[in-house]
This record gives C-alpha cells, structure tokens and sequence, in this order.
C-alpha cells in the first residue's frame, strides 16, 4: 500500500459520453450508495455524468496507486464537502496520496500527489451566455487585480482573452482548492505573473509566479496546460514550510525535508493528462450493490443540461 509515488493526471470526457443503460447502471454499482444517492439527486444529465465520472476517477486512482482492491475503499467527505479516503477494508487510512478533481464544460479531471495537498481546477473557455465579454469582465472585476486585468484585456482576439481569463480564474481556484479554503477566501489577495504567454494542448507549463498580498511567495507551484484546445487546467501544491517561529535546528531539518520533498515533487509531477474512455476508466471496477433499474430510468427521464443551453449547443 505504499507504491504510489508517481504523480497522476487524468480526465474523463463526460460531455461527449451518452451512456447505455448498462453503463449508467453498473457505473452506479461500482460507487458508494451515499454517493449514487447524491448524484441521483442532480437535475440535468451533464451535472450527474460529472459527478459520475469525478466518483470512478478517485476510486481508479486510488485503487491502483496503492495496489488494493477497488470495492475495499472507502471514501468520506470533510465538513467542506471534499472527498478524502477514509478507511481501506476495515483499517483507517494513514497513508494516501492526495488527489483533487473538478469538472467543467466536457471534462472531470483529477490530479493526485504522493506528499503534499493538491488542488485541481478545469474550466472550458467559452462566451458566456446572455452576456458581452465587455459585461462579463465588468461583472468579474473584483476577482483581479488591475496587473492581471491589463494582462487579460491585452491578450488579443477575444477567444485569447477568455483563455487569459479563465487561465487566471483556474490557478486562483486550484490554490483556494489546495488549502481546502472554500469561497471565504478573497481571490483578490492573489496575483499571479504568468511567464509563458500562451497555453498549448499537451504542453506543462510550471513559470506562473505567484503574489499574495502583494508578496512573492515562492512555496507554491502551479501546473498549467490546455485539454482538447479549449478547456484550461491549474494544478496548485505548497511544497515549502513557513519559517516563521523556527528555531536553529528546526531550520536545518526543514531546509533538508524541504529538498527532499521538492525532489520528490519534480520527480513525480508535471506530465500530461491523459483522458480515458469509458472502458478504461472502469478497468478493475467492482460493483458494491445490486443493479437498480430505477436509477437507471430516473437518469434516462432528465434533460442533458438547461433548455436554454440545449438551445446554444445546437
């Protein structure tokens, strides 16, 4: 249970998956009942599909990471609502890897690390509905900084623009993911300096400097890259320990453990999503309840997404 020292990056496209009825039912199988019961609760296929995915990915992961049986984990959630692996078989989990998801647009994604927090964030760039980008960025102002405003309002054409926008949204929302921090966290005290000017599909980038509260902070690195040509990803993990109120010897234990785990870090990490079908994203999945043919019709009975964005996609 200690074989998971390389980093993973995968995706799930749910928004092109149109699943069979015995997909949807043996996918319902293979999680948790307090988890299927969740997701039978969303209203529109694509936000169930989602969470579907987000559920099978976590479970995949972990399962082959720490080389255990898929039906022996046990997944639980924090007072904040994010998943963390609770207990595996009968014994409590006290080694993990630390694994984030999110979902937007056409992707769930996950990223897991073997020894710090992470966090994950995914968003699809596209024109927002019912709105100028001029009005969008308008309503969004308080997010940034006036730095990254001129950033994104210069980045060219306006599809460059949103790829700016949401390029800076993803790396703020996976810090605040990171630190488990929720949405009383001012997105405002970060400012980041993007290096590398464009985003391309299949490419890390890792040059992103951070600023918080105005100051560099160098403890923190984001990964960034393009899925598909228009679905940007942040990737946020804090790999040094503050040296606030260390004494002499702490420091020297820190600076190596420091070392080590940046290392480690480099070793493990920055390398490209791979997004899965469906077959391998329940490769080695094992049902824990019965085929329920009620979930199935109750899934088959909903739209896809709201009229509305029914309406803009065709």
């Amino acid at each position: 249970m200690k074989n998971f020292m390389a980093g993973l990056r995968l995706a799930f496209n749910f928004g092109f998956w149109n699943p069979l009825q015995s997909e949807w039912t043996f996918a319902a199988q293979c999680i948790q009942p307090e988890e299927k019961e969740r997701i039978s609760q969303f209203m529109f296929q694509k936000d169930a599909k989602a969470a579907m995915a987000g559920r099978l990915l976590i479970r995949k992961s972990l399962s082959s990471l720490l080389q255990v049986p898929y039906s022996s984990l046990v997944l639980s959630r924090t007072d904040k609502g994010k998943p963390y692996l609770s207990s595996v078989g009968n014994a409590l989990s006290n080694t993990s890897p630390h694994f984030n998801i999110a979902h937007h647009g056409n992707f769930t994604v996950l990223a897991t690390h073997p020894n710090v927090d992470i966090g994950v964030d995914v968003m699809k760039v596209e024109q927002p509905m019912g709105r100028t980008i001029k009005k969008f960025f308008h309503d969004m102002r308080r997010q940034f900084t006036e730095l990254e405003w001129r950033v994104i309002q210069s980045a060219g054409s306006e599809f460059n623009q949103l790829l700016m926008f949401y390029r800076h949204w993803c790396l703020k929302e996976s810090m605040v993911k990171c630190l488990g921090a929720g949405i009383g966290f001012g997105l405002d005290r970060l400012e980041f300096h993007v290096s590398s000017p464009l985003l391309t599909s299949g490419n890390t980038v890792t040059d992103t400097v951070l600023l918080l509260d105005g100051k560099i902070n160098k403890e923190w690195t984001f990964e960034e890259t393009l899925l598909e040509g228009d679905h940007c990803i942040a990737i946020a993990y804090q790999y040094l320990t503050p040296q606030n109120h260390l004494t002499a010897q702490e420091t020297k234990t820190n600076h190596n453990e420091k070392e080590s785990q940046q290392s480690l870090i480099e070793a493990s990490t920055v390398k490209p999503f791979r997004i899965l079908s469906f077959q391998e994203l329940i490769a080695n999945a094992m049902p824990q309840t019965p085929a329920d043919l009620e979930y199935w019709q109750n899934f088959d009975s909903k739209l896809e997404r709201p009229k509305k964005q029914q309406e803009s996609v065709t």
